[in-house]
């Protein structure tokens, strides 16, 4: 939401799963915070990409959804609303 002006939300653009899980640990833990390294959960995430460890802390935490379930696969890739990120930073924080 920065760097708008005027200040909006579009809660129907969206951007890649993959780019939300940092969103919601800085949510959860502040922007220092850095994961563990990956378990390598899905079948779908390159590791060798930087949120690999994000994606794997993500789903230790309870903070996403696999896409598909066999075999196990985030969907990195696809498009997930702000909306919905909304939701997911909301479970984050903690009130669910």
């Amino acid at each position: 939401m920065r760097g708008t002006n005027p200040l909006i939300f579009c809660p129907t653009q969206w951007h890649k799963r993959k780019e939300a899980v940092d969103y919601f640990f800085q949510m959860m833990y502040g922007a220092d915070y850095q994961p563990p390294e990956a378990k390598h959960y899905f079948s779908d995430v390159d590791y060798q990409n930087w949120a690999g460890k994000w994606i794997d802390a993500a789903q230790d935490a309870g903070i996403v959804e696999p896409g598909r379930t066999n075999p196990l696969s985030l969907c990195p890739e696809e498009r997930l609303k702000r909306e919905v990120a909304a939701y997911r930073m909301y479970q984050a924080k903690g009130l669910k």
